[in-house]
């Protein structure tokens, strides 16, 4: 069961919301920043033509929004748990597809998997928003708004210093590091229903 926030104590409902939100700008961040150097991928590490890039990140797009659907296909029985695991698979996906480059085949191949996974991922974290949500479902939509946007500003600034720093590879390890982190939250919240029931009931498992 998952209870709405309105249900929850005030500094419960707040700690969701923020922790939350970190959690999803971490993510936005990573998916960001890959969608803002996916072109320097194909076309610098790859040599790709501009023609083939625009094919290329299109049957990236199409991955993404197949894992939409399928997303929305399933039953989840905990939001939460299945948020965690998504991250981390979505980062070990992002990581390797700057990582391992041998051709253009298995990079497109790697991307459109994370595609698909965030994908998933992106509905998965959207409905569990809005279940928590309740009477909130504004204070929840804007924190979701603004996640999204700011994802491409520190997902440029991070893939941009990796860049510098280190190379292609380097790109990948920082986002995918970004995914992982955006694992905390919902390890926090884990850790938290020790302290108080009516949190583990805010955050358990529908």
């Amino acid at each position: 069961m998952v209870l709405a926030l309105a249900q929850v104590p005030i500094w419960i409902g707040v700690a969701v919301l923020v922790t939350g939100g970190v959690g999803e700008l971490l993510a936005m961040s990573a998916w960001a920043g890959m969608l803002v150097f996916s072109g320097a991928l194909f076309v610098e590490v790859h040599g790709a033509s501009t023609r083939l890039t625009g094919l290329l990140l299109a049957t990236v797009a199409v991955a993404y929004l197949v894992g939409n659907s399928f997303a929305g296909r399933i039953e989840h029985r905990c939001f939460r748990r299945t948020l965690a695991w998504v991250n981390v698979a979505a980062g070990a996906l992002v990581a390797l597809t700057w990582v391992m480059t041998p051709n253009v085949v298995v990079s497109v191949g790697l991307f459109s998997f994370a595609a698909f996974v965030v994908g998933a991922r992106t509905v998965v974290g959207t409905s569990y928003g809005f279940a928590l949500a309740g009477d909130r479902r504004l204070e929840v939509g804007a924190v979701r708004a603004v996640t999204t946007h700011a994802g491409y500003l520190v997902g440029s600034f991070v893939g941009g210093a990796a860049l510098a720093a280190g190379g292609p590879a380097a790109v990948g390890v920082a986002f995918g590091m970004l995914f992982i982190g955006a694992t905390v939250p919902f390890v926090t919240w884990t850790s938290r229903k020790r302290h108080g029931r009516a949190f583990a009931v805010a955050v358990s498992c529908s």
